[in-house]
């Protein structure tokens, strides 16, 4: 698609996906670098740790969307900056939550920045609850794949921003056989699957990814190791007629 820059009152945030390495097994000697999840269960791990995939979003008033995978886990001031520099025009007042992480952005991209607390709290004409619906968005028009490989995740985004995510009169099937036939739409796909595993904007986890994914693994196993597990109580529900102590009934009126 055509680079989207956002401008005027724009709301940025960041959400989560699951780490995904589907697509990465049939014609390479690709290893998955942690133990797999039996169907049904999720990772061991909680929260925003390793094996979650950072998608950093941001919309303004007129719905023109920008989201960019970022990293993994949660993302430092330098990664906000790799994935919206460019994206926001300057001058533009930029709404986002409590996060320390759009500081240093905002200040290098000569941005206004107002600080929500809690997410949901608006003050005036500002707010977040656009960036936060835009994520239920995402995490709906995903839901049906059963999960995404993030080697692809780029693709399904953009997907979403043109098909699925408030499209109102306008035509996106036309849009994008435009684009289709247009000279600056690239048609050689091949390049897709020579993609890295994890590709993310982050310059500074880029070079260390092998290490990063040798700790999700050794965390994985710590948690695994240490799972408690549902033990089931041995008391019986049902009194022992048997024991050779019986229960004294004293005063019993019948």
């Amino acid at each position: 698609m055509p680079k989207t820059v956002l401008d005027g009152i724009t709301e940025a945030d960041e959400t989560y996906l699951e780490l995904s390495f589907k697509g990465n097994h049939s014609r390479s000697q690709f290893k998955i670098p942690r133990e797999t999840h039996k169907r049904g269960h999720s990772s061991v791990q909680r929260g925003h740790s390793l094996n979650k995939v950072c998608v950093v979003t941001g919309i303004d008033r007129e719905s023109d969307t920008v989201s960019v995978v970022s990293n993994l886990g949660v993302p430092t001031k330098r990664d906000i900056q790799d994935a919206l520099t460019g994206e926001v025009e300057p001058k533009t007042v930029l709404c986002t939550d409590m996060s320390s992480s759009y500081q240093q952005f905002a200040k290098q991209a000569e941005l206004s920045l107002i600080r929500l607390k809690g997410g949901k709290v608006k003050r005036g004409i500002y707010h977040i609850q656009s960036v936060n619906q835009y994520h239920r968005s995402i995490k709906e028009f995903l839901r049906p794949f059963h999960g995404v490989a993030t080697k692809y995740l780029s693709n399904y985004l953009t997907w979403h921003r043109l098909f699925a995510f408030r499209v109102g009169k306008r035509q996106p099937i036309e849009e994008a056989s435009w684009l289709l036939d247009s000279e600056t739409c690239p048609t050689v796909t091949r390049t897709l699957s020579e993609r890295p595993a994890i590709p993310i904007s982050s310059t500074t986890q880029r070079p260390k990814l092998n290490e990063l994914m040798k700790q999700m693994v050794e965390k994985e196993r710590y948690a695994r190791a240490h799972l408690k597990k549902n033990v089931r109580p041995t008391t019986k529900s049902t009194p022992d007629w048997d024991s050779p102590t019986p229960e004294l009934f004293e005063d019993v009126p019948f």
